[in-house]
């Protein structure tokens, strides 16, 4: 038997908790057990096939929620958690099972939620896109509390506590490294309640490090700053209460970084793609199932800097992108002017436009009086339900979208 995580001390839903030994059937999509029986419960922790002792810490309607308190018949891959933190942490879901069996499980969550949900056949899957399972990490944000006279710099446990990390080991090393010097060094400024997190990112033009305060940095904590920055081979930048960075010693606040030979420029507080070895293969897996021509006029939807209007302009087809925030416009449409020499096309624009309300595809489709025969979206975690009737109205020859969220795909 292995013991694994620990219960809840009190249950604040109002549900008197009680042990129950439950079998495991499948994951869902968040990689939590699920048992499905009389009642539907979902266990943090569990793996399909094992047996578990767990505590039902809530019931609401037929759906339970279980803490797994051990293992009593474990399934044949479940495997030792690489990070100390694994089971406090709750930012990783399945270091409990080997790597190449949690590809397999998300995937049949997955397949799950669709034959479930839309009554779909099987499923032609295609071989997965894979790569690094650690290290791959190039974007983190550490939480930082102050409060109490101690200072803890770290993740948020499930109380939305803030506790003190060693190790990140889904961190590039660049990142992970910055770990133990920052919980030195916050500290010591003048200004260290004042910090509200940290945010990494390994990247272009070199490791950056934004701190978030909450009034302005003092001469003393600036040169402790420029310290910091060449000690450890980094550029500090510091964001204000109105978002805006500052950097402490370079020109410029901007970050960058390279994907299939073009150059993207990015503000520190931007959206990239966590994990810049995937992204790659991404895109290119999806400009391959878009099959391009140049006769191709494609619609790129919520294409935020630029990730894929880009690299799909390269195929000499008509790209018109569209994205909700205008300062991620701009972006995207500097980016197209700086890589316009390795465009096939100067057929590429940008237009800032909210693709959450009902009707606005229609009505950019026509304020532009233009045809598109394809497209890619890539919305964000809560999905893209208003937009998709509008996309059936105007039937494509392909369509790609890439999603993060399985349920809101689903939905």
């Amino acid at each position: 038997m292995v013991k694994l995580f620990k219960p809840p001390k009190k249950n604040t839903k109002g549900h008197k908790p009680y042990k129950k030994v439950l079998t495991v059937d499948t994951l869902d999509h968040k990689g939590q057990g699920v048992s499905r029986g009389k009642d539907v419960t979902f266990i943090a922790g569990a793996l399909p096939g094992e047996r578990c002792e767990v505590l039902i810490t809530e019931m609401k309607k037929g759906v339970a929620t279980g803490a797994l308190k051990q293992v009593i018949e474990a399934h044949p891959q479940r495997c030792q958690p690489q990070c100390e933190h694994y089971s406090q942490c709750g930012g990783c879901h399945l270091q409990h099972v080997a790597d190449t069996k949690a590809i397999a499980l998300k995937q049949q969550a997955i397949h799950d939620q669709l034959t479930r949900k839309l009554q779909l056949p099987d499923l032609p899957w295609q071989t997965p896109i894979v790569g690094e399972a650690w290290g791959y990490r190039r974007k983190a944000r550490l939480a930082v509390d102050t409060r109490h006279g101690d200072c803890h710099i770290g993740f948020r446990d499930e109380k939305n506590r803030v506790f003190t990390i060693n190790q990140c080991p889904i961190m590039s090393p660049k990142l992970e490294a910055l770990i133990k010097p920052l919980q030195h060094w916050i500290p010591l400024l003048r200004a260290k309640r004042a910090v509200g997190h940290i945010s990494l990112l390994d990247v272009e033009p070199q490791v950056t490090v934004v701190l978030r305060l909450t009034k302005p940095l003092q001469l003393n904590d600036k040169l402790s700053c420029q310290q910091f920055e060449r000690e450890h081979s980094c550029r500090i930048l510091v964001e204000d209460n109105d978002g805006k960075f500052e950097p402490v010693s370079f020109s410029s606040s901007m970050c960058q970084y390279t994907l299939l030979g073009f150059d993207y420029q990015f503000s520190a507080d931007d959206f990239i793609q966590v994990n810049g070895a995937i992204n790659q293969r991404m895109v290119a897996q999806a400009i391959d199932w878009l099959q391009l021509t140049a006769n191709d006029k494609v619609l790129d939807l919520y294409c935020g800097i630029g990730n894929f209007s880009l690299p799909v302009a390269q195929k000499g087809c008509s790209v018109k992108g569209i994205e909700g925030v205008a300062e991620m416009v701009a972006k995207a449409t500097f980016n197209a002017e700086q890589n316009a020499s390795h465009l096939a096309t100067k057929d590429i624009s940008f237009v800032q436009d909210n693709l959450n309300v009902e009707g606005s595809l229609a009505r950019l489709l026509n304020d532009t009086r233009q045809t598109f025969n394809k497209v890619l979206l890539d919305p964000a975690r809560a999905g893209a339900y208003e937009i998709m009737p509008q996309l059936n109205a105007h039937p494509m020859d392909a369509v790609v979208y890439v999603s993060c969220n399985p349920a809101t795909f689903v939905r």
